[in-house]
């Protein structure tokens, strides 16, 4: 489950063997607790509320971690998909919020997983069945828009599933700007 507070979003996972609330920060900057099967809803938000600053400071320091590891690495290829996620999961909560009104199903998690592949011959794949988008590591030597344009266009895939003129047409109305956020992509695979 989802929950968040204070602008802190945060997945929860009760554990049977587990007696105190415990905080997690991930190295991309996402944020766990784990608690106990009787822990309610309350309990945890408080306890998060209460840790804030503290996660606020970890998600910084993994955010600089991460930005000095970029800085310093030539080869995108050399990237782990954490390093990816941390850049790609900002920009699909941002193409999310464009779409989600739009569909009437829910999601685990709030909205399909992202998931990196080693993919040569696209930037990303929609798998609706799995409710996960693909996206090539390759993405990562793109600018922001032009990664966030590719995030939506899977997404646009729950609504339309080919390439035909309704699906530019949602494109279009979405992300009016599309077709010139596409362009650092011609010519690149």
């Amino acid at each position: 489950m989802i929950s968040e507070v204070k602008g802190i979003k945060y997945e929860i996972r009760k554990k049977r063997n587990v007696k105190n609330i415990n905080i997690h920060v991930k190295p991309d900057g996402s944020v766990w607790a784990s608690a106990p099967l009787g822990a309610s809803a309350k309990e945890i938000d408080t306890f998060i509320a209460e840790k804030a600053e503290w996660i606020r400071q970890a998600q910084a320091k993994c955010k600089l971690q991460r930005e000095e590891r970029l800085s310093r690495n030539d080869d995108m290829f050399a990237l782990s998909t954490t390093d990816c996620l941390f850049r790609f999961n900002p920009l699909a909560d941002r193409a999310w919020a464009l779409i989600r009104h739009r569909l009437k199903r829910r999601f685990p998690g709030g909205r399909p997983q992202i998931k990196v592949v080693d993919e040569k011959s696209r930037w990303g794949t929609c798998n609706p069945r799995q409710d996960y988008i693909s996206l090539s590591h390759r993405l990562m030597r793109m600018p922001d828009k032009t990664v966030e344009m590719v995030i939506l266009h899977e997404f646009c895939h729950y609504l339309e599933s080919n390439h035909q003129a309704g699906f530019h047409g949602i494109m279009r109305e979405l992300m009016p700007d599309y077709k010139e956020r596409e362009k650092p992509l011609k010519g690149k695979r």
